[in-house]
C-alpha cells in the first residue's frame, strides 16, 4: 500500500511541476505572427506578461505600483510597441507587466490626452508617473533612433516604477 502511495504522489508532483509553456498573452498574440496583416512578434520573454482583470488594474492605478499596457493583437503598432516594452523588461529589474486589452472600464485615466490604444502607463503608488500613448507618430517601421528613444522612455518609466533611477549624483 505504501508503494502505491509513494508511486501516486511521484505522478501527482510530476505532474504539478510542469510549467505551462505559454501564457494566454503569448496565445493571443502569437496567433497573429506570420500573417501577411502584422508583424511577427518574438514573444519568448512574454511570460512576464500577466493578463489582468479590470479590478485588478484598477486597483493598481488606485493605490499600487507597477508598468500597465493596454493594446491590441491585432494592431501593429500595439505589436511594435510589446516587442520595445520587452527589450526593456529583459534589461531591468521589473519582473512583470500588466495586461489589459481595452480601456474600457478603467478609472483613473482622466488625466491622460489622447487615450488609444497602445497605451503603456507607469504607476508609483497610485500615481500615474509616466505613461505614452503608440510610438512616434503611431508608426510601426521606426528608425533606430526612433526605437532608441521610446525604448528610453519605457526605460526611464520602469526606472521610476521600481524607484532605482539614477539622480544627477551618480
Amino acid at each position: 500500500m505504501k508503494k502505491i502511495l509513494i508511486i501516486f504522489l511521484c505522478f501527482l508532483c510530476i505532474g504539478c511541476g510542469k510549467k505551462v509553456s505559454k501564457n494566454a498573452f503569448r496565445s493571443v498574440y502569437e496567433k497573429y505572427n506570420d500573417s501577411d496583416e502584422y508583424i511577427n512578434l518574438n514573444l519568448e520573454s512574454a511570460d512576464l506578461i500577466k493578463y489582468s482583470s479590470v479590478k485588478e488594474i484598477n486597483d493598481i492605478i488606485d493605490n499600487g505600483s507597477g508598468v500597465i499596457y493596454f493594446g491590441s493583437p491585432k494592431d501593429n503598432v500595439s505589436r511594435r510597441v510589446i516587442d520595445i516594452l520587452l527589450d526593456v523588461v529583459n534589461n531591468t529589474d521589473l519582473d512583470k507587466i500588466y495586461y489589459f486589452d481595452s480601456l474600457n472600464s478603467i478609472s483613473g485615466l482622466d488625466d491622460i490626452e489622447n487615450k488609444k490604444l497602445p497605451l503603456v502607463l507607469f504607476v508609483l503608488e497610485g500615481k500615474i508617473v509616466s505613461y505614452r500613448v503608440g510610438t512616434i507618430g503611431d508608426k510601426v517601421d521606426l528608425s533606430e533612433d526612433e526605437i532608441i528613444e521610446i525604448y528610453n522612455f519605457y526605460t526611464d518609466g520602469v526606472h521610476m516604477v521600481l524607484q532605482d533611477a539614477c539622480d544627477e549624483s551618480c
